[in-house]
C-alpha cells in the first residue's frame, strides 16, 4: 500500500469505528482463549489503544485535520521519510503517492468545510504557524 495515501472522509471514520468495534470484541475473545500473561498484557494494550479511538470518535476529531502540530501541510513533508526508497518501486510508489495528493487535499478541505458549517473549528493558537 506504498502507493496510496488514506481515504480522508467521514465515511472512512465511520467504517473505522465500526470496525474499531469490532477489533475489541475479537480481542477480548482472544484474551479468552490464552493464559500467557505477556500476550494477555498486550492484548490489554491493543484494546486500550483501539478503545482510545471508539472512546473519542463522539467528539469528531477528524473535522480537525490541520493544525500547527500536524496535517497534510506537514505529511506531504515527510512522505518520503515513510516509505523506503530502496529501488524503482519505491521510487514509483512515491511518485503515485504525490499524484494522488490533490484529491486527498480536496478530502481534506471537504471534511473542513463540513466542520465550519456545523460551526466545528479549532481554536486560534491551533492554527498560528500553519502555512
Amino acid at each position: 500500500y506504498n502507493n496510496v495515501l488514506e481515504t480522508f472522509t467521514e465515511q472512512r471514520f465511520l467504517e473505522d469505528f465500526e470496525s474499531s468495534k469490532q477489533f475489541i470484541v475479537r480481542a477480548d475473545m482472544l484474551k479468552n482463549q490464552t493464559e500467557s500473561l505477556d500476550l494477555l498484557l498486550n492484548l490489554d494494550f491493543l484494546v486500550a489503544e483501539v478503545q482510545t479511538y471508539v472512546d473519542g470518535y463522539a467528539l469528531k476529531g477528524f473535522y480537525f485535520p490541520v493544525s500547527y502540530l500536524e496535517g497534510v501541510q506537514v505529511d506531504f513533508q515527510r512522505l518520503s521519510e515513510w516509505g523506503s526508497l530502496d529501488d524503482k518501486k519505491d521510487y514509483e510508489d512515491l511518485i503515485a503517492r504525490y499524484n494522488l495528493l490533490d484529491s486527498y487535499m480536496t478530502q481534506v478541505i471537504d471534511m473542513m468545510t463540513i466542520a465550519v458549517e456545523t460551526n466545528l473549528t479549532n481554536n486560534n493558537n491551533s492554527m498560528t504557524g500553519v502555512v
